[in-house]
């Protein structure tokens, strides 16, 4: 049984020795690694699933972060048909991550439902755990489990948070489509977004933004 993840090509020291841990842990529980190359440029989750589909041994696939480590094996849920999001543990401090950095997918789930409409949202950015998450729970199959994944601790990156990044914007205005078009709730925010500039409630807000920068 096969799990994707990203493998950043000249990634830093950090991230480097990261994805060589998540890769022992994955064969470490008997599961095949599937490296999706990536570099310095996000790459599209839809992409990277439909890798893992193409490539899939059972009856479900598994995507992660490239920076956790498998605890327990994620093939092994309570109900196989269901889809299921991964909350990680940071470590040393034990605290739970209200994110999703791991998903199992039945290959029904995916083929009949989830792969009919791909929002273009890139890993990296903000809001890529609100596709599946949303639009399972909106169809009463998802489930949020813990104690599958580890993460040591790091000084986060503001990256994937920064408004005026044209990653975020993409992954703000795609969910937002995605959910309109499937009846689910938006993302919640100012009524503008602006390019180089992030959210603002207007010109006056949107010049206040500009003048703050350094």
């Amino acid at each position: 049984m096969t799990v994707v993840f990203l493998w950043i090509e000249n990634a830093g020291p950090r991230l480097s020795k990261a994805q060589q841990v998540l890769e022992e842990s994955i064969i470490r529980h008997g599961l095949t690694p599937l490296r999706y190359p990536a570099g310095r440029d996000l790459v599209l989750f839809g992409d990277v699933l439909r890798r893992a589909r193409a490539c899939a041994e059972g009856e479900a696939i598994v995507w992660c972060n490239s920076d956790v480590i498998l605890t327990r094996n994620p093939f092994e849920v309570p109900f196989a048909d269901r889809v299921y999001g991964f909350r990680r543990r940071e470590v040393p401090d034990g605290r739970l991550v209200y994110g999703i950095d791991m998903y199992y997918l039945p290959l029904v789930v995916w083929d009949n439902l989830l792969s009919k409409d791909i929002p273009k949202l890139y890993l990296g950015s903000s809001y890529v755990d609100w596709w599946i998450s949303r639009k399972m729970e909106a169809v009463g199959n998802y489930e949020n489990l813990t104690g599958y994944i580890d993460h040591p601790s790091h000084q986060k990156s503001s990256a994937a948070y920064n408004d005026a990044d044209p990653y975020y914007q993409n992954n703000f205005r795609e969910f937002n489509r995605y959910a309109k078009r499937n009846g689910l709730a938006p993302i919640p925010g100012p009524p503008l977004l602006v390019p180089r500039v992030g959210h603002v409630w207007g010109l006056r807000d949107a010049f206040r933004k500009l003048l703050k920068r350094p």
